[in-house]
């Protein structure tokens, strides 16, 4: 796997820590505050953003390189992150703001079609090409 291909999977662990963040800090300033944010919106952001994003991110890297099969396109992993920020930050404001909750059917639609594409990408690796030796780093030289 080269460097593009990890580094842009990367983002998926370090967007997870930041939803992370994001919903703990909402639910204190509920807590504390209490600021009207609702509990589903905050549970939403730890499932979608938090969990979703970790499991999407370890299955781009592990699946292929089980299989020792090619990655992913990169440009289909970065349009799945784009839909999947997309998803979690329109269905929390669609869940907290009453007159934005148009916002609810373009965001549901966002994220099933963010999980699409990962299930697409993880259904047809069994179908993609080998790695060969120089990809996984095996070398033929021997040395006495």
């Amino acid at each position: 796997m080269d460097n593009e291909y990890i580094s842009i999977n990367m983002r998926y662990f370090g967007q997870a820590f930041i939803y992370l963040l994001a919903g703990t800090t909402l639910f204190l300033l509920r807590g504390v505050f209490e600021i009207p944010v609702t509990s589903e919106s905050i549970s939403l952001i730890w499932l979608f953003g938090f969990v979703t994003s970790m499991i999407f991110g370890v299955t781009n890297i592990m699946v292929p390189s089980y299989a020792r099969r090619i990655p992913f396109n990169v440009n289909t992993i970065k349009i799945e992150i784009s839909l999947l920020n997309i998803a979690i930050i329109l269905l929390g404001v669609a869940m907290n703001v009453y007159q934005l909750k148009i916002l609810f059917a373009p965001a549901v639609l966002a994220l099933l079609l963010s999980m699409v594409i990962h299930t697409y990408n993880l259904m047809t690796v069994g179908f993609r090409p080998k790695r060969g030796p120089e990809e996984k780093g095996i070398t033929t030289t021997y040395s006495r």
